[in-house]
């Protein structure tokens, strides 16, 4: 999984990789390498480690958004594309009588996708 914290602003690296490798709570092991252009290659050696942080996101560090995305071993970190990000919203002052699960899922929808989870 390579990862990118979205910021201009000068960060601890050793802080951020730290938080995240207690935040995420592996069981396995955790390589952490960094690559160029702030981007860092996380590597689980148990794959359902993986997949629980990446159905945990969305995550950040220092009130700034981590974009994270699914690294094939292939072509090179930097070239990963990071495109794509979630997001946890909540609407509020929804009318009832369009709080149905239809309409919240096209709501969601509107914003680029939705997880529905």
């Amino acid at each position: 999984m390579v990862g990118k914290l979205l910021t201009t602003r000068e960060f601890k690296v050793r802080s951020f990789l730290g938080m995240f490798r207690s935040a995420w709570r592996v069981n396995g092991t955790l390589q952490v390498e960094e690559a160029e252009g702030g981007r860092v290659l996380f590597t689980f050696s148990d794959p359902t480690d993986q997949a629980r942080v990446w159905r945990g996101a969305p995550w950040g560090f220092n009130h700034f958004h981590v974009a994270l995305a699914k690294y094939d071993g292939v072509i090179p970190i930097e070239k990963v594309p990071l495109v794509k990000s979630s997001y946890w919203i909540t609407l509020q002052g929804v009318p009832p009588a369009f709080r149905s699960e239809r309409v919240m899922t096209r709501i969601g929808y509107t914003f680029g996708g939705f997880s529905g989870d």
